[in-house]
């Protein structure tokens, strides 16, 4: 069978761009969701690793600081040294106990020791190689003032103001009242070097730790260390962004801050380690994208032989010819659509064969909808006419009803949906009329109109459906004079319209049961009819929505009142278009 060359350069190109551009696209997004993914386990390695590791350092240096402290108790415990130290006396007995605090200091990584006795003065220091006696006075230091602050009696500062010296730790020995002996222990800087071999420091990672806040320990990245970087190293801050670039953070503190260590990396390092998977990814979206080029083309080829079989079949339809019979290549959706065409096709003849019979059944149809278009009329035209004749034959009384039900009746099956709240108390004054020409004395109204709104629009028949309910139940249903009373008032941009009788009213559980048939929205049923109060609180909703409402109440044998109350403001459009 030929091809269409026009469904070849379109359909098939067009199917096979947008399944390969699909299917691209898909890889891409899980290629790079795969790719995103394992930059966050990396990330996410990274903070388990270095939790632990700085951990461990905290816990060291929380242990070390102990165990200095308990270095400086025993030579508190060393009454003789003691009193030898306040004697001002550096004679050999001194000196070689002194040698010997600093020789058992040697595992602490203490470089140096310093007993500092403020009354005097004077600071005895012991070394590796000496003990010296120094004139020293420390009470003007920050570090003094401090040092009695502490609830332990101790301070720690960094170092590096002295050679070799990491930080320098002090605590206050108190001997008596008037002699307070300190001691200095300087740490060797070796201890910075020991602390950066625990966090296990790699390339381009910075380590910082700071005692009691913001004093400075240790960093190998003291360049970074800058005004604005500050708060975002010690912050609590999983990562952060400095100068445009995005640096990761692992933290560990000690309670109040007396030890905060963190580690930093630049993100750009996992970047640098993603990229021989980022690599590999690329690889294989190049690899999938070929295949799936090879492979569109195979099931675009296939299904769009089908279309061609199709296509060529519509167009023997057009030129009008029926006989033949399709034949796909497949059973699937087109070669189905294929198959069901034929049967299609051979149906056609007989349908058109059926076309003017059916024009004829339309026309039928259609001059019925005007007949019952036209009879209502020509109720009216009657009604008119019997009414002349009654007046020709001077029957007023006759006439006068017949006239009154009349123009009811017009006003009734007019094509307006909405009227003017005059002609709604016209339309009802006729209706009454008529029904006080059957019932007589015993039907009286009264009437309490606000003649300030007679011009506002409302839905037509909104008056007429209460009075005639009253009409209908008050009068109908008992021998007793019936009064009824209306009233339309304008009140707080509310218009009210209110029918009340005296009729035989309701019970309560059938009042009880109307009011929940207007909660349940029965009015939308399509068995209810439009001309009760039912059919008007479905009219009045459609039209105002919540804005309108009709509120009922009865007493039985005593009354039964209908108000209407519809919220617009005068002058405005208070109604849009509906069916009566």
């Amino acid at each position: 069978m030929k091809k269409n060359p026009l469904i070849k350069n379109s359909i098939f190109r067009r199917l096979t761009l947008i399944f390969s551009a699909f299917t691209i696209i898909c890889i891409t997004v899980v290629a790079f969701i795969l790719y995103y993914y394992s930059i966050l386990q990396i990330k996410r390695d990274y903070y388990n690793y270095n939790s632990h590791l700085l951990k461990n350092l905290t816990d060291y240096y929380d242990s070390y600081l102990e165990d200095l402290d308990a270095f400086s108790l025993s030579i508190k415990e060393d009454k003789e040294l003691l009193q030898s130290l306040t004697n001002d006396d550096l004679n050999f007995s001194l000196k070689e106990k002194l040698m010997q605090l600093s020789s058992a200091s040697k595992k602490l990584w203490i470089s140096s020791i310093e007993i500092y006795i403020p009354s005097l003065n004077k600071s005895f220091v012991a070394d590796n190689f000496n003990v010296t006696l120094q004139e020293a006075d420390y009470t003007k230091h920050a570090w003094y003032k401090k040092i009695s602050e502490d609830k332990n009696n101790q301070f720690i500062w960094p170092g590096y103001q002295k050679s070799n010296v990491f930080f320098a730790f002090a605590k206050l020995l108190e001997q008596s009242r008037s002699n307070n002996i300190i001691v200095i222990l300087n740490i060797d800087k070796n201890l910075a070097d020991k602390f950066e071999s625990m966090s296990h420091i790699k390339e381009n990672e910075m380590i910082f730790i700071y005692q009691d806040g913001r004093n400075l320990l240790f960093s190998n990245a003291s360049w970074f260390i800058v005004k604005e970087t500050y708060e975002k190293i010690v912050g609590h801050d999983l990562q952060f962004t400095n100068k445009s670039d995005i640096y990761i953070k692992s933290t560990e503190r000690l309670a109040n801050d007396k030890l905060v260590v963190t580690k930093i990396v630049p993100e750009s390092t996992f970047v640098k380690q993603m990229q021989p998977m980022l690599l590999a990814c690329v690889l294989i979206v190049l690899i999938f994208i070929v295949f799936s080029l090879g492979f569109t083309n195979i099931i675009v080829k296939k299904t769009t032989t089908n279309v061609y079989l199709l296509l060529n079949s519509i167009e023997k339809v057009s030129d009008g010819d029926f006989d033949f019979k399709i034949e796909p290549s497949s059973d699937d959706e087109i070669g189905i659509i294929s198959q069901k065409f034929s049967v299609m096709t051979a149906k056609i003849k007989d349908l058109m064969n059926k076309e003017s019979m059916l024009i004829r059944s339309e026309q039928k149809a259609l001059m019925k909808a005007l007949e019952a278009r036209v009879n209502p009329h020509f109720l009216y035209n009657t009604l008119q006419a019997i009414s002349g004749k009654a007046y020709s034959n001077k029957d007023y009384e006759m006439c006068s009803m017949i006239s009154s039900l009349a123009n009811t009746y017009r006003y009734c099956i007019s094509g307006t949906t909405i009227a003017t709240i005059n002609d709604e108390i016209e339309n009802v004054r006729q209706y009454i009329s008529i029904a006080q020409l059957r019932y007589g004395e015993r039907l009286q109204i009264e009437y309490d109109i606000d003649d300030s709104i007679l011009e506002e629009t409302v839905p037509r028949l909104c008056l007429q459906i209460p009075v005639e309910n009253s009409i209908k139940y008050a009068l109908e249903n008992t021998n007793k004079n019936v009064k009824i009373w209306i009233s339309v008032k304008y009140k707080d941009d509310t218009l009210f319209i209110t029918v009340k009788d005296n009729g035989i009213g309701m019970e309560q559980e059938a009042l009880e049961d109307l009011r929940q048939r207007f909660k349940n929205q029965d009015y939308l049923s399509e068995n209810t009819s439009s001309t009760g109060l039912i059919g008007l609180y479905g009219r009045l909703k459609l039209t105002y929505g919540d804005s309108a409402d009709i509120l009922i109440d009865s007493q039985k044998d005593e009354y039964f009142i209908t108000t209407l109350s519809i919220l617009f403001l005068k002058g405005g459009q208070n109604a849009n278009n509906s069916t009566c």
